[in-house]
Parts: C-alpha cells; sequence; structure tokens
C-alpha cells in the first residue's frame, strides 16, 4: 500500500479484528473516522469526505447546529447566484 499525500487522510487495516479504518483531519483538528469491510470501501468514503470538507458541506465540528449549516450553505449558494447580467437576484432566507 503506498503512502497517501498530507490533507489525503489514512486508511489503514486495523489487527485487531481485520476492519479496514479510514480517518481524515478536520478544520478544527478533530478527525472523523470510517470503518468498512474493504479497503475500496474505506477510500470511497474518506475521498467522498475529503470532497463535501472542500466544498464545505461536511461540518467541521461535533458540536455544529443546523444554523451553522444553513449559513454556510446560503454563502456558498451566494457564490454560484449571479447578480445583474443573468437577472438573477439573491435568494434571501425567511428562516
Amino acid at each position: 500500500m503506498a503512502k497517501r499525500g498530507n490533507g489525503a487522510g489514512s486508511v489503514y487495516r486495523r489487527k485487531s479484528d481485520g476492519k479496514w479504518v479510514g480517518s481524515i483531519t478536520l478544520e478544527d483538528s478533530s478527525r472523523k473516522v470510517f470503518y468498512g469491510k474493504t479497503q475500496k470501501e474505506v477510500q470511497d468514503k474518506v475521498n467522498e469526505a475529503l470532497y463535501e470538507l472542500q466544498r464545505g458541506m461536511l461540518p467541521t465540528s461535533s458540536n455544529a447546529t443546523v444554523q451553522d449549516f444553513r449559513k454556510r450553505f446560503y454563502r456558498g449558494l451566494s457564490v454560484l447566484i449571479e447578480v445583474g447580467a443573468t437577472g438573477f437576484e439573491p435568494v434571501t432566507s425567511s428562516v
């Protein structure tokens, strides 16, 4: 098994029970851990989580609230909405 680069998470096989374990480091320096029966299954979970983390869609702490998620979501959405030439207006939340 080749070494993964910095920031790419880690995947290894646990000796005690033979399960595959993967983990990534979140922005607040905590770790998110994934388990699976096969190496590919765990690598897919790690890659998906890294993609979501990069897009800002993965909660970065265990005490994140729905309001925190909503703020991140609308912040990301505002980047996609163009005002002016296309005629679109920014979405405002009534919640």
